[in-house]
């Protein structure tokens, strides 16, 4: 009997502690507000946290107010750690700093007000103290390497687990200071485009960088050696990228395998600016462009098979130089460009050239007033050549009819179309003013892609078809692969 009683007690007793631990929060009186908030303070790299509240309507009977938090999802005053500012002197707004939270670990808080035998709470916020603190720059391509900031990475590298959604950092150095850990890691080149929530796990203590980093298409590659050059060419021939410096006539060809420039022999012509060319059949037809008051109308056949340099017949047009070109069905076409001299500063005519017979023919000029425009590209979709340049009145955007030797035209999303570069990849073209920010075009409709934290502006490119190489300079250049 004596057993069973002090059972009795023992189970009245466990209801009683918990009927005490699921006691709700005192409702607030309807004149009563408390608000609570925080900021992570990034300025350092501490584990600290301003904590802030807010008291509308203050009690009479107040006895002291502050903040409680915990790994508790509802922390008391009773249970878990305090900030205590006392009897507060005003209604409003009241903050804290406190140092000293461990990085992923979740937390939550709230603000309180005590009056009497009585406490209030405001709504619980939770928050974590990310291992990482900051990560330079704030996007990067696949191979670039990064910096991330943090606390509490570990020397040991094979302890700290960075990543992009799934895809792994490689390390490659880490240094420790008086503000806290730093860790350079290249992107993996296996990582997709977009924006990636990057993670940091370690020691098995994982925790989320709270701003999105960006990965873009561009990949680094070495440049040419020698001084950098900015007036250039570029084209692509069975599957190989090639660069033709103007004003030194030097011409290479990019390895992607040994990522190595090779110099191949020198364009034969004089030196100049402002040339073009357009490839068929495996071989490039380079001519045009100017040297002070000299506009050249040479043109001039590459076979990469033999390294060799073949004169050709000379352009029948005016001499000139920014031509554009196509490929289009066993022909090669040049039209419109700029001179600085005579009464024609902006052209509208149009040959075709066939390297089986070394002929040129002239067809129907461009249907459009060429004053003053600034920029323009060409590219080939599915068997259809673009024209898409900028002019004062606005964007000129045609598509070429071959069979009727007509523009049919097209309608473009902007006002103006910047820049001098498109490419094809995949069947769809990329239209580039700067690597900050490209459109896409797959015959039917147009997008925009935007990088902010690339600013470059890019000059020359070429495509194989299934990637690109883009270029500011001889020495700054990248492979552009958007898949």
């Amino acid at each position: 009997m004596k057993n069973l009683f002090l059972l009795l007690i023992l189970i009245l007793s466990v209801l009683f502690i918990s009927c005490e631990n699921e006691k709700e929060d005192p409702e607030l009186p309807d004149d009563l507000v408390i608000n609570t908030n925080y900021t992570e303070v990034d300025s350092v790299f501490k584990s600290t946290v301003l904590f802030g509240g807010e008291i509308k309507t203050l009690p009479v009977n107040v006895t002291n107010h502050g903040f409680v938090y915990g790994i508790n999802t509802a922390p008391v005053i009773e249970e878990d750690s305090i900030i205590s500012l006392g009897v507060p002197d005003f209604e409003g707004d009241f903050f804290e700093i406190k140092k000293g939270f461990e990085p992923g670990v979740s937390y939550y808080a709230r603000a309180f007000v005590a009056t009497g035998n009585k406490v209030y709470y405001g709504s619980t916020l939770s928050f974590s103290m990310s291992l990482i603190k900051n990560i330079e720059p704030v996007g990067a391509g696949r191979l670039d390497t990064i910096t991330i900031y943090g606390i509490n990475f570990l020397e040991d590298s094979t302890k700290n687990i960075i990543k992009f959604n799934n895809s792994e950092f490689k390390i490659i150095s880490f240094s420790q200071n008086q503000y806290g850990s730093e860790i350079k890691a290249v992107v993996a080149e296996e990582t997709s485009l977009g924006e990636k929530t990057v993670t940091v796990n370690v020691n098995e203590t994982k925790s989320e960088y709270g701003k999105p980093f960006i990965v873009d298409p561009y990949i680094k590659i070495p440049g040419i050696d020698g001084n950098k050059q900015e007036i250039m060419l570029s084209f692509s021939i069975d599957s190989l990228f090639y660069i033709l410096t103007e004003n030194t006539n030097e011409l290479y060809v990019f390895n992607e395998i040994s990522q190595t420039w090779t110099k191949l022999s020198d364009f034969p012509g004089s030196k100049r600016e402002g040339s073009t060319v357009f490839t068929f059949n495996n071989k490039a037809y380079m001519g045009l462009g100017y040297l002070k008051q000299t506009y050249f109308k040479d043109f001039y056949e590459y076979n990469p098979e033999t390294n060799t340099w073949t004169k050709i017949n000379d352009f029948p047009g005016t001499g000139r130089f920014n031509a554009q070109t196509f490929t289009l069905n066993n022909k090669g076409y040049v039209l419109i460009g700029r001179s600085f001299i005579g009464d024609t500063l902006f052209f509208k005519d149009m040959y075709s050239y066939d390297p089986e017979n070394d002929i040129w023919e002239r067809l129907n000029d461009i249907p459009f007033n060429p004053w003053n425009y600034s920029s323009g590209s060409t590219f080939i979709i599915n068997n259809k050549a673009y024209l898409l340049i900028d002019l004062v009145s606005g964007v000129f955007f045609r598509s070429y009819d071959q069979a009727n030797d007509h523009w049919d035209g097209k309608s473009y999303p902007n006002s103006i179309a910047s820049g001098d570069l498109s490419i094809v990849i995949n069947n769809e073209c990329y239209k580039f003013f700067t690597m900050r920010n490209y459109k896409k075009y797959d015959s039917n409709t147009w997008e925009e892609y935007f990088y902010k934290h690339r600013e470059i502006w890019v000059k020359k490119g070429a495509s194989n078809g299934k990637i690109g190489v883009i270029a500011e300079n001889t020495q700054n250049m990248w492979i552009f692969n958007p898949n």
